[in-house]
């Protein structure tokens, strides 16, 4: 018996010592990616604050308030730091198959050598004529690429160097019906903006949602944060989120993390909740669940935060104007940063300067959902990494 103890205490003394040893290993590896150790816990054992599941802080409502415990953050070199600056983008590209629900061949109104504004039309599906989708630059249309099938993939523009808009008469909201609200989002480019759930295609254009969400938080891997493309703009983010109120006999719901509490206090014509936790407690589908899951027949609609910021600025200067924050990051990165540019940004302008190391793969998106692209590639719409 004596035996055996002494051989049960050695393995656990072992297994004590390996442990400990991988510890530290992680430890030094994550300082050598520039890891924060003691802010991010790299440990393989969980932190006090981990083990007792905080509650909601004091000044945040318990009701709205989700303190998520599963998921994971992969902690990943080359995050991106300080603001966002601005590069000389030179093409963009609007995607057909970034808007699911639609024909893979749409109907083109614009050919190559035409010069368009941003915010004119460029195509429409045939059986939805009514929902246009735009430009998101001035400039002339160079390409329209086709795969398989001679469906189109990209409608590629040569962006000016100063930019024209497509001026639209600012809608009064105070005096639209829901029928002319919608008729003005589906011709000026905006109905794009909501994706329909279940199914996740874009918003039919007879539906009428349950509840819409907007997640302003974005926990992927390198993802950029939310406020970046933020930066102030309370009139756009209110006049976005007043639009969409107006869509819904229901509630529009505003996901933000523990740290957006300033911004939140600048909210008006939604419901405010926060969330924080690992990844994916951004993710708005994860969001639903916590706040009001989909059940039977219910349909439901939701906006990407930049999108309502789109929206409120269609409604407050009468022009179409997709900022967006793009994460140029990665360990093969030789400098991460934050880029200020509009929907469907080249890849290959974005990358410009970046001495990229070999055998690197280049994904547009995050590393979990993200795809693959090669050299000459457009960023999706959705995308902000």
């Amino acid at each position: 018996m004596f035996q055996i103890i002494l051989i049960i205490l050695g393995i656990v003394i072992f297994l004590a010592a390996l442990l400990s040893l991988a510890d530290n290993l992680i430890q030094i590896e994550a300082k050598k990616s520039g890891i924060d150790t003691e802010e991010t816990n790299m440990s393989l054992w969980p932190s006090i604050n981990e083990l007792s599941g905080k509650s909601a802080p004091g000044a945040f409502p318990t009701a709205n308030f989700h303190k998520l415990k599963k998921g994971h953050d992969i902690k990943l070199a080359g995050k991106p730091s300080g603001d966002p600056v601005k590069m000389a983008i030179k093409t963009f590209a609007v995607k057909p198959q970034n808007f699911r629900g639609n024909a893979p061949i749409p109907k083109l109104e614009v050919t190559v050598g035409d010069e368009v504004k941003a915010g004119q039309s460029l195509f429409f599906d045939k059986l939805s004529p009514q929902i246009k989708y735009v430009a998101p630059v001035s400039g002339e249309v160079i390409e329209v690429k086709r795969g398989a099938k001679r469906a189109i993939t990209d409608v590629i523009i040569l962006a000016d160097g100063q930019q024209k808009h497509h001026k639209f008469d600012i809608p009064n909201i105070q005096e639209m019906d829901r029928e002319a609200l919608r008729a003005f989002l589906m011709s000026s480019g905006l109905w794009s903006s909501f994706t329909q759930r279940p199914f996740g295609i874009v918003a039919q254009a007879d539906a009428s949602p349950r509840d819409i969400f907007v997640s302003a938080i974005d926990t992927a891997p390198l993802a950029p944060d939310p406020s970046l493309v933020y930066n102030g703009r309370k009139d756009d983010l209110n006049k976005g989120l007043q639009v969409l109120s107006m869509l819904t006999d229901g509630k529009v719901y505003l996901s933000m993390s523990p740290e957006m509490k300033s911004m939140a206090e600048d909210v008006e014509h939604a419901d405010v909740h926060f969330f924080s936790g690992p990844h994916p407690s951004g993710n708005v589908g994860v969001q639903i669940h916590h706040i009001k899951p989909i059940s039977g027949t219910d349909i439901v609609w939701t906006c990407g935060f930049a999108d309502v910021l789109t929206i409120g600025k269609m409604f407050n200067e009468g022009v179409y104007d997709p900022v967006r924050v793009v994460a140029v990051g990665g360990s093969s990165a030789s400098e991460p940063k934050y880029v200020e540019t509009k929907l469907g940004a080249s890849v290959d302008d974005l990358l410009a300067g970046q001495e990229i190391e070999e055998n690197s793969r280049l994904i547009a998106g995050d590393v979990l959902t993200g795809e693959h692209v090669a050299p000459g590639s457009y960023l999706n719409a959705s995308d902000d990494q």
